[in-house]
């Protein structure tokens, strides 16, 4: 089991990293789009439980845009180079 962490740290990891990347690039994307072209939501609610969803559908939206631009990061980052020590 010591190996394999020891494998990760010297860089090792990299297909996982690119799935991850892969998973959030694709999450994320649908979590934009749909605050996008989904349905909006009221800029000026009239209930708490209106402006609670409305703020639930905000914070959803950061946390798409998010998961996006760092699945992109990962997905696009090129894999650091294994050194022998």
């Amino acid at each position: 089991m010591g190996d394999r962490n020891e494998n990760e740290s010297k860089g090792g990891g990299g297909l996982r990293n690119r799935i991850f990347g892969l998973i959030g690039v694709l999450w994320g994307g649908g979590i934009v789009l749909y605050r996008i072209f989904g349905p909006q939501v009221q800029a000026n609610p009239g209930t708490p439980a209106e402006a609670g969803y409305a703020m639930g559908q905000i914070i959803g939206g950061v946390l798409g845009a998010v998961m996006l631009i760092v699945g992109a990061y990962y997905l696009l980052k090129k894999p650091v180079s294994k050194q022998s020590s």
